[in-house]
């Protein structure tokens, strides 16, 4: 979903205040680099569209952690729409520190601790 977006921000030519993807618009340019042409290989590589159908197959729990500060992972809808056995957690922290945070360790534990619970019940 993120790379599509990122994709149209390259097509559009523009910088999106707070976007993620303006970073690589702003590196197309800084290189060079054709930004339309980007856009088709974020498309084509990058960014496959992945059907549903094996995502409402799942029938184990899971667990969706996200950082708060990720902006380029916050849109989460479609993905628990699909899978139906999902729960979504928001944590402190961005991409890279979100697994450090406090909020990550104890989403992970009340997730453990109610999958004990049930199967224990």
């Amino acid at each position: 979903m993120w790379a599509e977006e990122g994709a149209r921000i390259l097509e559009q030519g523009k910088i999106v205040p707070g976007h993620l993807a303006s970073a690589s618009f702003i590196a197309a340019r800084v290189t060079s680099a054709d930004p339309k042409v980007l856009a088709a290989v974020i498309r084509g590589a990058v960014a496959p569209m992945w059907p549903a159908e094996p995502l409402r197959s799942i029938y184990v729990p899971v667990l969706i952690l996200n950082g708060k500060s990720d902006p380029a992972n916050q849109k989460v809808g479609r993905l628990l729409e699909e899978t139906p056995t999902a729960r979504f957690v928001a944590c402190e922290g961005d991409h890279h520190t979100t697994p450090y945070e406090p909020s990550f360790h104890q989403a992970v534990i009340a997730f453990l601790e109610m999958q004990w619970r049930h199967r224990i019940a």
